[in-house]
């Protein structure tokens, strides 16, 4: 399982996803804001709402947040039962929570 996890045939067909979002790194790893990206991407993984990047049928998520000073945070994230064959809301984007159309390409 680890080789699967770790390897590089990893994409979001695989069981078992990591950082489908590019992970912290990706969004330029701001201080402080890093466990609020990590719950939102999350959220949205399990809303059906991560666009591009969603992963077909999540219903779990993981967050493992390091902190300054040793603080550590792991929280587990279940889509509830009642969610289950519910469509989003809201309209799933291209980026992270931000329209396509109004993102500006660098």
């Amino acid at each position: 399982m680890l080789r699967s996890l770790v390897g590089s045939e990893m994409c979001i067909r695989d069981r078992y996803v990591v950082n489908p979002s590019g992970g912290l790194i990706s969004k330029g790893h701001p201080l402080g804001a890093t466990g609020l990206a990590q719950c939102a991407e999350l959220n949205w993984q399990l809303r059906g709402e991560a666009g591009p990047r969603q992963v077909p049928n999540a219903k779990v998520g993981l967050q493992h947040n390091l902190g300054l000073g040793g603080a550590v945070v792991v929280t587990m994230y279940e889509k509830p039962q009642e969610w289950m064959g519910v469509p989003p809301k809201r309209k799933a984007t291209g980026a992270m929570g931000f329209e396509p159309s109004t993102t500006s390409k660098l």
